[in-house]
């Protein structure tokens, strides 16, 4: 008896181990420069519009530091709803106090966020300001995107506003400036091996004390 309550206790930590260990994954991040391509200012905000295929989670957003090290402007960077509703924004701080995180070709200096779920199958765009003095890269298949991240053009607003009207100019992938790190979310399968592994975790315990 005592056998197969530890076995049962054995598997409930499992799972929950296991969720907890995919809870702590390090943060994904959506796009890397290959580099070859072109890098340029540009006198207004610029980003990119995407479609996540999955649920996910933002944790950081970003701008792809092409001069490091340290960008020579503050950013302003948000992601929005194809209406213009913004979903998460942040200021990237000029210089290198925000954290780096490498990529191919330099890297992307990222501000933390308050999580902020993305739906699947569902456009939004990215957009950061201050591309007068930093760079940003483009260039047909010179920027890659992570698994499950949908490219779906180059964005471009009227202004130096993340927040003014932005237009989809399509092209070809390969668009980067702006950046974000997000993390995926558990699948409701997932959630459910959580409970009956709590579930299990609890019996277990209750019986013992008996």
């Amino acid at each position: 008896m005592r056998r197969r309550l530890t076995t049962s206790l054995l598997v409930a930590t499992l799972v929950l181990c296991g969720f907890v260990a995919a809870g702590q994954a390090a943060p994904i991040v959506a796009s890397d420069y290959l580099g070859q391509g072109s890098e340029h200012g540009f006198n207004r905000a610029t980003g990119w519009f995407f479609t996540p295929e999955t649920d996910i989670l933002v944790t950081a957003l970003g701008v792809y530091d092409l001069d490091e090290p340290g960008l020579a402007d503050r950013h302003e960077v948000g992601i929005f709803l194809t209406d213009g509703t913004p979903m998460v924004t942040a200021f990237v701080p000029a210089g290198t106090a925000a954290a780096f995180v490498p990529g191919t070709v330099a890297g992307t200096r990222f501000t933390s966020v308050a999580p902020t779920v993305l739906s699947a199958d569902t456009a939004y765009y990215i957009q950061a300001n201050n591309w007068g003095t930093d760079n940003y890269a483009y260039g047909a298949g010179r920027a890659t995107y992570a698994s499950g991240i949908t490219w779906d053009g180059f964005g471009s607003s009227d202004s130096n506003s993340i927040y003014d009207n932005v237009v989809n100019y399509a092209g070809f992938p390969g668009n980067l400036g702006p950046n974000f790190a997000f993390q995926e979310v558990p699948e409701p399968g997932t959630l459910v091996l959580l409970g009956l592994g709590l579930g299990g975790l609890v019996v277990v315990r209750r019986r013992r004390n008996k």
